[in-house]
């Protein structure tokens, strides 16, 4: 397959991700919400005049906690991706920069404090972008997937946090030479694991990419197809569960919350503000 270089995939990502979408003025209240949120932890990114920090709030006793400073690095974080396990533990991991080069970081919260972290997940890659989590209950594992590289095409790759660290990294799909990028994992409520991806291909331009974990056959769909199916499920979970967020947060955009309502497994929804928006209004 003919290599093509993206110079405009970083760029196109950030500004998606940093465009600011501010529900000012507004209660930030679903519509038609009939369940009963037991937990949440939100995450979220705030700019400032050096970069951007993380924050993040938790829902205990029946009320959003007042809002925590995770990062105070003075860099650029972003990106963050939210995911409880069975342990009353919920992760956070999140990208950041200094200018050169993406890393990954992770921090684990307890009771709502930060048991574990802020601390560098160690991929031996130049850039890692686009963190996902996913908790596999029947091996008792949290699971990532981001899109890393040394500078040739980004590929999709998978780490399981055990015996408190991450393993090292492993590619979820074959070598090739186009930029994979935006990956999202899930796990079904049988257990399947599923990854999915996008990359613009050389005669067909972009296309959404998927594999059930370990199988070796990958799958390939138009673009938009997979993303609107989510976006199905994100607006109902919302509607079903998350009746109000926190105060305090100036911008949803860059944002992720992972949330149980009475009765159902965890969720996880990532960049939040997009949907809140369409919720909402």
């Amino acid at each position: 397959m003919k290599k093509i270089v993206l110079f405009f995939y970083r760029p196109v990502v950030a500004a998606a991700i940093l465009f600011s979408i501010v529900l000012t003025g507004m209660d930030r209240a679903a519509v038609g919400a009939s369940g009963e949120l037991e937990t949440a932890t939100i995450a979220w990114m705030q700019k400032n005049q050096s970069g951007s920090e993380l924050f993040y709030s938790q829902f205990a006793d029946n009320r959003w906690q007042r809002p925590t400073q995770l990062t105070q690095t003075g860099d650029t974080n972003f990106l963050p991706a939210v995911e409880m396990n069975g342990k009353n533990e919920t992760f956070i991991v999140w990208s950041s920069t200094q200018g050169s080069g993406f890393q990954l970081n992770f921090a684990i919260i307890k009771n709502g404090k930060v048991s574990k972290g802020p601390a560098e997940i160690l991929t031996g890659f130049s850039s890692n972008l686009g963190p996902s989590l996913a908790y596999d209950r029947k091996r008792s594992k949290m699971l990532l997937v981001w899109a890393g590289s040394n500078g040739e095409a980004d590929d999709i790759f998978l780490s399981e946090y055990s015996n408190n660290s991450w393993s090292a990294p492993s590619r979820i799909h074959s070598e090739n030479e186009v930029s994979d990028y935006l990956p999202k994992i899930i796990v079904d409520p049988n257990g399947s694991i599923k990854v999915e991806w996008q990359a613009t291909l050389a005669e067909e331009g972009p296309r959404e990419f998927s594999t059930i974990l370990h199988s070796g056959t990958v799958n390939k769909t138009a673009p938009g197809h997979l993303e609107k199916l989510h976006r199905l499920d994100r607006k109902a979970a919302i509607e079903n569960c998350v009746t109000r967020l926190p105060d305090g947060i100036e911008d949803l955009n860059d944002s992720s919350i992972a949330f149980k309502c009475a009765g159902k497994t965890p969720e996880q929804v990532k960049y939040l503000g997009s949907y809140m928006g369409k919720v909402t209004n």
